[in-house]
């Protein structure tokens, strides 16, 4: 696994490349902390100030480069606590959020609304199981909807 310094903090803290964070002077790995949105966070600490990061970007900034101006950092396969830095890219912040809308306002959504009650109705009647195959849909996205992980 390779190890970069984190940039503004070089000689006292790296990042790996999936994203863990490792304190040189005390040579340890820090303990992440996750966000209700699903990103991960590290707080970091330097001449007595303490500052609280997002990890991924930490690490496309130590693998990749500077975010370019008026793009966000992607997650490719939008699992936000997947922080190796081959599946970071940036996109333009209107098409990231757009990317991201919620619901039936999110041009990729494969559900309406009235179908995500109807799910919710039927579990846990039935299985998730029987609930994806009579949908069309796969077992993980009805298990997160039924949990209230998508389409909150």
């Amino acid at each position: 696994m390779e190890w970069r310094d984190v940039v503004g903090y070089e000689g006292f803290y790296q990042v790996s490349e999936n994203g863990d964070i490792r304190s040189l002077s005390r040579n340890f790995k820090l303990r992440r902390t996750g966000l209700q949105d699903g990103h991960v966070r590290i707080m970091l600490l330097q001449n007595g100030e303490r500052k609280n990061y997002r990890v991924h970007t930490l690490v496309y900034r130590a693998f990749v480069g500077e975010i370019p101006e008026g793009h966000d950092i992607h997650h490719i396969d939008e699992d936000k606590s997947h922080n190796n830095f081959r599946n970071l890219g940036t996109l333009k912040m209107e098409e990231h959020r757009s990317l991201h809308s919620k619901g039936e306002n999110n041009p990729r959504a494969k559900l309406t609304q009235q179908q995500v009650d109807d799910i919710r109705k039927r579990y846990p009647r039935e299985s998730i199981r029987e609930i994806a195959d009579s949908v069309g849909q796969s077992y993980r996205n009805i298990h997160r909807i039924v949990r209230r992980i998508r389409w909150k």
